[in-house]
């Protein structure tokens, strides 16, 4: 496993993150527990939840967090991992209503820190965004927690670039990062259909590495869609995998990660993240699986060197310029 050394941060982060969101709900605690003890054997020590993970599936709120945090106090290793949670998510019922106002985002954060069992949070995201309300307000709202010690620093998720450029030229000291959605295969964003989800493109990618904005892509493997595809053909696509990511490009793109892997040897599980982690963009890719032996490939990624060309041609089909 690779690390990103982020200067005068003190984080070190893995090229990998992992993603808790079934965590304590669809996966029990046990197997919870398992995983991440896995996951941090093999060197990652990056974990990505949410205040609102599990809560549309368990009775009682903030699943996910919970259960990391009673992992990380039964292990007692808080020292050892980057912590990062995310609040300010619209309640489920009332999507549409933003919940970016500095209670409701203290609210959520002092709940999160009690669920994590923890005095202070490494990575402090923002789910959702509030056009409506000025970003420096929503800036300083963070910076206040920094300033109390509740988290070291801070980044938006699912922040359009117009807003995104705001806040950064807000705060370059403390916002850290991006998150959206990104991965080798291009979504349909007409078919997921939420306005509020921001992708990575070109224009948002030049940002990013002009800024020097590290990204941290959720969806990073793309619903599994190069994998199934690998091991299962067409048919083996849920019918919502299918109609997000079964496009012409895609499918081009399908083929020179199958070309690339029987070239290098290298598992189509480790390249999708791969790809990700050698751009020259400073990214994490948070990732999740379903097991171990999942998980244990996609981890291979961490150690997976790719060459500008290499990344270039599965994207486009042609070597970098």
């Amino acid at each position: 496993m690779r690390y990103h050394e982020l200067s005068d941060t003190g984080l070190s982060p893995s090229v990998i993150c992992l993603g808790t969101a079934e965590m304590g709900s669809v996966m029990s605690r046990a197997e919870s527990f398992e995983m991440l003890d896995f996951f941090c054997y093999h060197g990652g020590n990056f974990l990505d939840t949410a205040h609102v993970y599990g809560d549309q599936v368990c009775k009682e709120k903030g699943a996910s967090e919970r259960t990391i945090g009673e992992w990380i106090h039964q292990r007692k290793c808080r020292e050892k991992v980057i912590l990062a949670t995310k609040g300010g998510h619209p309640r489920f019922e009332s999507m549409q209503v933003p919940r970016l106002s500095p209670k409701e985002i203290q609210t959520d954060l002092h709940e999160s820190l009690h669920n994590l069992k923890t005095d202070v949070i490494d990575v402090y995201w923002l789910h959702r965004d509030d056009p409506n309300r000025p970003a420096q307000e929503i800036v300083e709202t963070l910076e206040s927690f920094v300033s109390s010690g509740h988290i070291r620093y801070y980044g938006l998720s699912n922040w359009h670039l117009p807003r995104l450029k705001e806040a950064v030229y807000c705060s370059p000291k403390h916002l850290l990062r991006s998150q959206l959605l990104w991965s080798l295969a291009d979504p349909r964003m007409d078919v997921i259909g939420d306005p509020a989800i921001a992708a990575m493109d070109e224009e948002t990618w030049v940002f990013h590495r002009d800024m020097g904005l590290a990204a941290v892509p959720y969806t990073a493997q793309a619903r599994g869609f190069f994998t199934k595809l690998a091991h299962g053909g067409e048919d083996s696509l849920q019918d919502w995998v299918k109609a997000t990511y079964f496009t012409q490009k895609n499918l081009g793109r399908y083929d020179r990660l199958h070309a690339l892997s029987q070239e290098t040897g290298i598992s189509i599980e480790a390249l999708v993240p791969a790809y990700l982690i050698n751009q020259q963009v400073t990214t994490v890719p948070v990732v999740s699986s379903r097991n171990l032996r999942q998980l244990s490939k996609t981890l291979e990624a961490g150690d997976v060197v790719l060459t500008p060309d290499q990344v270039s041609y599965l994207k486009t089909g042609e070597p970098k310029r």
